[in-house]
């Protein structure tokens, strides 16, 4: 079993690497009515799932820092 400290590392690349994919996503939800619907709801859904692995990046750093296991 990976460490916390290995699974955030891996969690927080992955996040990083996003970038590729929110950025203009985030710029397709700015543009508001300029876009069509179905891209915008493409754009909210990659927001999303971009942000759930952020957020348990962070849960898992925080697991790191306790010294806590994940899993147990």
């Amino acid at each position: 079993m990976l460490s916390p400290a290995v699974l955030a590392l891996g969690a927080t690349a992955l996040s990083a690497s996003g970038c590729v994919w929110y950025l203009p996503a985030a710029a397709d939800l700015r543009a508001g009515s300029d876009r069509p619907v179905s891209r915008r709801l493409a754009a909210a859904a990659c927001l999303t799932g971009q942000a759930t692995v952020a957020l348990s990046a962070l849960l898992l750093a925080a697991a790191s820092w306790t010294g806590e296991t994940v899993g147990r």
